[in-house]
């Protein structure tokens, strides 16, 4: 697959579940940011986070300058108290703004690019930066369906669908 079609495939998919964020961040009511289905579970707050701190990851991963990961935001950590968090109005801005320039960075990806081995310790299919910006957009799916689950138990519509 030529690099040309596969940053076409990846920005795409990469804006369809940024406009799906934004459609729970649309809808998302002041008092349900923080909430969640059990105490160990994550919340639309954490996850909207998480989604820009790993899209800020992907940017650096593929060349660009960044400014900060944010460690709040990190996986596989437990969830830190909710008064550790940043209002959402702080958290949105971050993600539109790392929206921009994850689909800067995609769009602008060469087939010499995309052959260059991973970065150690990042998520790769292949062990190749294809590998790795495939991994992301697999991630930034799984994160979806966690949302979408979140949403439909805080009673509202589905993401998809109906």
């Amino acid at each position: 697959m030529a690099a040309e079609d596969l940053n076409q495939i990846t920005t795409a998919t990469l804006a369809l579940t940024g406009t799906l964020v934004d459609h729970v961040i649309e809808r998302m009511h002041p008092d349900h940011w923080l909430e969640r289905p059990a105490p160990s579970s994550t919340h639309v707050l954490w996850i909207v986070g998480h989604l820009a701190t790993t899209r800020d990851l992907l940017v650096q991963v593929l060349g660009a300058r960044s400014e900060r990961l944010d460690p709040l935001f990190a996986g596989g950590c437990p969830l830190p108290a909710d008064h550790a968090f940043p209002p959402p109005a702080a958290v949105v801005a971050r993600w539109r703004e790392m929206g921009a320039r994850v689909d800067h960075a995609v769009r602008t990806l060469s087939c010499h690019d995309l052959d260059r081995p991973s970065p150690e310790g990042f998520p790769t299919l292949d062990g190749r930066l294809s590998g790795a910006v495939a991994a992301a957009v697999f991630h930034e799916a799984y994160h979806i369906g966690q949302l979408g689950y979140l949403m439909r138990w805080l009673a509202y519509p589905p993401l998809l669908g109906r």
